[in-house]
């Protein structure tokens, strides 16, 4: 994958690259960033440039052997490890490696819930574990094939328990010529010693036209008025803006508003009603709803302190302004919680209609100004 097909900011792309071309690239790099906004596919694509055997001052080449390995995830000089369900047949990354290739092939910016589907884990709990970090210590003491660095990409090592403090160890005393890109969307649940050994590259998330130029590279039939469309319901996050491209959704705001108002009236026939096109889609898409419900109250909030300065389309903004009035003296906090714990329940395999049916009530609660029941999410 080369940098100008990411949708990522040049900022993060000349850094990278000033990094290459100083030779001192940090042998530890943490890339942390929000699900979505590619941390991942910008990882990869650093790989992709130090490898490659004829780069131009800021991108790889693509065509050289090095590069088309690089770019079918299978180059014998990146080893990958990520989180999967260990067996008494299946300990090690290795074992899930052509699932991973075939995520990536559809995806650079994957959520966990992505890979739990490609595993058909039934939200089994993930974890990266000792005798993976054992492996990967195997693995990166081989010769290098290309003759360059040997890197290791590890996707969310905060699925690392205790298995941290071997990873640790390899981090402080690695192999010859061996890089480690950490990719993390939870930076809190990685060990404060790893992340002291490493270089912190934070990946904000990309904005409006940098998400709308990607989907528009990747869909050759889509108009820009709808690119720019999915792009700024996105919120920043390429994984929710590609899932609306695929499943043919339109952007959330028109139902999001349908149903707020409904959650406003308090109304049960018609809340039952409005959360019938939320969780027609399944699950994934109820969880892109409810995230993009979250920054859609984070503009809200921004807009009773401030003027938002993000890119919203007229019609949003208006509805900014009329819901900021409804909110006065309401708890954001309180709502943050209830659309945390919907999503944890949904996520969790918990009932959608009846989850999204008691969210809406709570919200009704709080926007009447009445005490919410926190017993019904065990706060």
């Amino acid at each position: 994958m080369l940098f100008k097909n990411l949708a990522a900011s040049e900022q993060i792309i000349e850094k990278l690259n000033d990094l290459s071309k100083s030779g001192k690239i940090p042998h530890a790099i943490l890339f942390s960033s929000h699900e979505g906004a590619g941390n991942l596919a910008v990882a990869l694509a650093f790989a992709q440039y130090l490898l490659c055997d004829n780069p131009t001052e800021t991108d790889s080449c693509g065509v050289c052997p090095n590069c088309i390995k690089a770019n079918s995830f299978m180059h014998p000089d990146i080893f990958f490890s990520f989180p999967f369900i260990s067996s008494k047949d299946k300990g090690l990354s290795t074992f899930f490696i052509e699932e991973w290739r075939k995520m990536l092939s559809q995806s650079l910016y994957p959520s966990v819930r992505d890979w739990q589907e490609y595993l058909d884990s039934n939200n089994k709990q993930l974890n990266i574990y000792t005798s993976e970090i054992r492996d990967i210590g195997k693995r990166l003491s081989l010769k290098s094939y290309s003759g360059k660095k040997k890197i290791l990409v590890m996707w969310l090592p905060e699925f690392l328990g205790k298995e941290g403090n071997i990873l640790l160890k390899l981090i402080e005393e690695p192999p010859d010529n061996t890089l480690f890109f950490l990719v993390t969307e939870n930076e809190k649940s990685i060990l404060t010693t790893i992340i002291s050994r490493t270089q912190r590259i934070y990946i904000s998330k990309p904005n409006t036209g940098e998400i709308a130029k990607y989907l528009l590279s990747i869909d050759n039939e889509l108009k820009q008025e709808r690119a720019d469309s999915i792009a700024i319901a996105s919120k920043g996050n390429v994984n929710s803006a590609i899932a609306m491209l695929r499943d043919a959704q339109e952007p959330f705001f028109d139902i999001y508003r349908h149903w707020l108002l409904a959650c406003y009236k308090g109304k049960y026939s018609e809340i039952i009603d409005s959360i019938e096109p939320i969780h027609k889609g399944g699950r994934d898409s109820v969880v892109n709803f409810l995230n993009y419900g979250l920054e859609l109250m984070r503009d809200v909030f921004i807009y009773t302190h401030n003027s938002l300065t993000d890119e919203v389309p007229e019609k949003e903004s208006e509805f900014l302004s009329n819901f900021a009035k409804v909110m006065a003296g309401r708890s954001y906090e309180d709502i943050y919680k209830l659309f945390n714990e919907t999503i944890y329940g949904v996520e969790r395999n918990g009932n959608i209609k009846l989850l999204l049916v008691t969210l809406s009530m709570e919200l009704n609660k709080i926007f009447k100004g009445k005490r919410i029941n926190k017993s019904v999410y065990g706060m």
